[in-house]
């Protein structure tokens, strides 16, 4: 998982309540980048035990039925990931319009900034950043709101679960696949698995790192405050 860390180094001369705020926003969005990486990481890890755990219990030729019950608590960790990058979008926003209009902009969050990239009336459209928003929202951002409107308020979305036993194979042959639902794949269409790739945990990273690089894209325009990567491992 790559690891980002929000830069503390500013060119800016803030003073009073405009730079605590600054701070306070810079320590949260730091917080749902820390968020997506803990969610990522141990959906790896529970995946992991899941097929050891599968392969201890048919080597001892015993039942195991916890298939869906792993399914499940995958979902709960994938659908958090979703929440989390939305969250993060959202500070984001009021990041870039507190940069903008000061303390009228700091409550714009994402579709606030998102609305006044395309609003020909006001000077924002003008800055470069504006154009990378606009492609953001229509590209990533509204079908991410979508996806987690529906399963906030309509029904969950899981795909299929299965198993495989894969020869040859490096350390554990039994492999759960793990589908997404059809809903999440249609937000990346020209995103394609690996054949024994698990799709659940290829798209959780497939939506993360385009998230990651977006707002790195938004902050590449504000260079007093970027959002940094320490590594590229994930």
């Amino acid at each position: 998982m790559a690891q980002y860390y929000v830069s503390s180094r500013y060119k800016h001369n803030f003073s009073g309540n405009g730079d605590d705020f600054i701070h306070k926003l810079r320590s949260s969005i730091q917080f749902r980048v820390d968020a997506v990486g803990w969610h990522y990481i141990n959906l790896q890890t529970l995946h992991e035990s899941a097929e050891a755990e599968y392969l201890h219990r048919l080597k001892n030729n015993e039942e195991w039925g916890q298939l869906i019950s792993h399914l499940r608590q995958q979902y709960f960790l994938f659908d958090d990931i979703v929440f989390n990058l939305i969250s993060l979008f959202e500070y984001v926003g009021n990041l870039v319009g507190y940069f903008w209009k000061g303390e009228h902009g700091k409550t714009l969050k994402w579709k606030g900034v998102a609305k006044s990239a395309l609003d020909k009336s006001n000077e924002f459209p003008c800055l470069k950043v504006a154009n990378v928003i606009a492609n953001a929202d229509r590209q990533l951002v509204t079908k991410l709101e979508d996806y987690r409107a529906n399963i906030f308020h309509y029904q969950n979305h899981m795909g299929a679960v299965g198993t495989r036993i894969e020869f040859p194979s490096e350390g554990n042959p039994i492999k759960i696949d793990i589908e997404i639902s059809d809903r999440f794949k249609k937000i990346f269409k020209g995103f394609s698995v690996e054949p024994n790739q698990n799709e659940l945990i290829a798209y959780s990273k497939h939506a993360i790192m385009n998230s990651f690089e977006t707002i790195e894209k938004i902050m590449d325009h504000f260079l007093e405050w970027p959002i940094e990567p320490l590594s590229r491992k994930i």
